[in-house]
């Protein structure tokens, strides 16, 4: 037991790093010490921290695989609280691989579960994203009611990247009702926040996005590089293209 922990802590230290590669061997020996011992609940773990690590790295149909066989065995098991947590990150699959209604149809299945159990950092994330979503799909009275419970959550846990993240979509929100000064300004604020630099070049994407200032853009695309060189994480990646590719904002992400 003592030896698959610490192969899956080793996975994460990689994963944090950036070394995807040496992340999925540490991974696979926790796995296989769970498949040789018939540890079902620990299988479930190994490959849903998996599917996390492949996410990170762009790998999405095998990640998706990852998470599915994991809700298999929890559903065989009856823990229904870990097949919610296993669901919403199914979600955040179809979030990259611009389905909304999907991502937004396993966010509602997990949600209301994880509620229930008590857990709220597990919830909050989940919130974030459906909330995110509905601002997409121009359901800004739902995505205001996801939105109050998370920001909620991250004042009482103290959760500065996630409290970031509410505040951006607040900012959407505002900018979704036609108050994009107020939105701006919000951001502007945010930036002053900002301290770390994945903060930083979230809060200028968004500046870019709602507002189309090129210069903006510029300093977001620059930030975003670095983080690429130095974790290059499948999200870095995806917003340095977009960057890379368009010279003014646009709101939606599916349109």
């Amino acid at each position: 037991w003592g030896t698959a922990t610490l192969a899956g802590n080793m996975a994460l230290l990689s994963q944090a790093q950036g070394d995807f590669a040496s992340a999925l061997a540490y991974n696979q020996q926790d796995l296989d010490y769970d498949l040789e011992t018939g540890n079902r609940h620990g299988e479930s773990v190994a490959l849903g921290n998996r599917g996390w690590i492949l996410l990170d790295s762009g790998r999405l149909d095998e990640a998706l695989d990852c998470y599915q066989h994991a809700v298999d065995i929890q559903e065989a098991l009856g823990n229904k609280w870990e097949v919610a947590r296993h669901r919403a990150s199914i979600a955040e699959i179809w979030v990259r691989r611009h389905e909304p209604r999907h991502a937004l149809s396993e966010f509602q299945r997990a949600i209301p579960v994880l509620r229930d159990h008590g857990a709220v950092f597990y919830l909050i994330d989940p919130l974030l994203g459906a909330a995110n979503l509905l601002i997409d799909l121009g359901d800004l009275a739902a995505a205001r009611e996801f939105l109050n419970e998370a920001g909620a959550i991250a004042a009482e846990l103290g959760l500065a990247d996630r409290l970031l993240q509410y505040h951006i979509l607040e900012a959407r929100l505002d900018h979704a009702a036609g108050d994009t000064q107020c939105a701006l300004e919000r951001l502007r604020e945010m930036d002053r926040q900002a301290t770390e630099p994945q903060q930083q070049a979230t809060v200028l994407y968004w500046r870019w996005r709602l507002g189309g200032e090129d210069d903006d853009r510029t300093a977001a695309e620059d930030l975003y590089a670095k983080l690429c060189r130095r974790i290059p994480k499948f999200d870095y990646t995806m917003r340095l293209e977009e960057l890379r590719d368009q010279t003014t904002g646009s709101e939606n992400l599916f349109e």
